[in-house]
């Protein structure tokens, strides 16, 4: 299969890893060439995976980013976007409200609707959500938590607008995502509830979401939490 990934961090790495493992054809994105080579080295040994260059926060930049796509690959069959970020504040001083709505709702808004015009039935449309929207006991970041609220009403809503065209839109609702992922290491020795879930893991679900044995599945965002949820632990 062919899979862009919008997002080159932790989460962005892991995913373009198990996805190049599973045989897909992988380009991902972002704005520092710095830092998209450095993802690029660090999984060659995985696969054919390329990078493209612009800013997602222009339709410019989208644009090119899709028309690159197409380009290498003919066809896309999978958007995975893993943009975002997070902030804390408050009622009092909401601060980081306009960048959260940016990263979390305004930005993934535009790829769907971009990638919409250039997909084809059977494509599926992937993007990161946050537990804190679905079980909220992190009051200390306002903005953050009213963004994935509303990302999580695109999801279901984009669904429903694209179901006419035979394209799948889901996510993965997340806590807090471990550092330091590095690719073949034993990721699955964890503990129920453990607050820490490794990107690996998450990836693996995006994985299973983008392929058509979860044909079935459309308009959800899954916890992917280890349980966490269910512990007395606070969630970020």
């Amino acid at each position: 299969m062919n899979s862009i990934i919008a997002g080159t961090g932790n989460l962005g790495r892991a995913v373009a890893y198990v996805l190049l493992k599973k045989g897909d054809k992988v380009i991902i994105n972002a704005r520092s060439e710095k830092r998209l080579i450095d993802a690029q080295e660090f999984l060659k040994e995985y696969g054919n995976l390329k990078y493209h260059v612009s800013d997602l926060s222009t339709d410019q930049g989208i644009t090119d980013f899709l028309e690159f796509s197409v380009k290498e690959m003919e066809t896309i069959d999978n958007l995975i976007i893993t943009l975002g970020g997070y902030a804390m504040d408050s009622i009092e001083n909401p601060e980081h409200l306009d960048e959260m709505l940016e990263g979390h709702l305004k930005i993934p808004m535009n790829l769907i609707r971009h990638f919409s015009k250039s997909s084809h039935s059977g494509s599926t449309i992937t993007l990161v959500s946050s537990i804190q929207a679905q079980d909220t006991r992190d009051w200390s970041s306002l903005s953050y938590v009213i963004a994935k609220n509303a990302l999580d009403k695109l999801i279901e809503l984009s669904a429903a607008n694209l179901l006419g065209k035979g394209i799948r839109v889901n996510g993965v609702a997340v806590a807090m995502i471990e550092s330091g992922f590095a690719p073949g290491r034993d990721w699955t020795s964890r503990d129920l509830g453990d607050p820490l879930t490794p990107p690996e893991g998450i990836a693996e679900v995006i994985a299973f979401l983008t392929r058509p044995e979860s044909q079935c599945i459309d308009g959800a965002v899954i916890p992917v939490d280890s349980g966490s949820r269910f512990s007395n632990q606070d969630k970020a």
